[in-house]
């Protein structure tokens, strides 16, 4: 019987495409995102921004450009330069 990788959903999308950081669509998502936090300061869940964004975007780019921002985020609010380890 042949391993499918694809077949059990186990796609990891840095690993497909490790520069997804440049990807156009990631890069607008990640700034309305930004610019909606700006107006915004109520909390939200990760997936709430997923419907809200869902006529622009795909789930999965709100998805990691949440991700990223949140990421970035926390690293300077522990005094870095934005990224995180491990």
């Amino acid at each position: 019987m042949e391993d499918n990788y694809y077949a059990y959903g186990d796609f990891d999308y840095e690993e497909y495409y490790p520069n997804f950081t440049s990807d156009p669509s990631f890069v607008a998502c990640r700034e309305s995102l930004i610019r909606f936090f700006r107006r915004k300061q109520t909390p939200f869940y990760l997936t709430q921004l997923e419907i809200l964004f869902e006529k622009q975007y795909f789930h999965w780019i709100t998805y990691r450009a949440g991700q990223h921002h949140l990421h970035h985020r926390w690293g300077e609010a522990l005094g870095g330069d934005g990224a995180i380890e491990g």
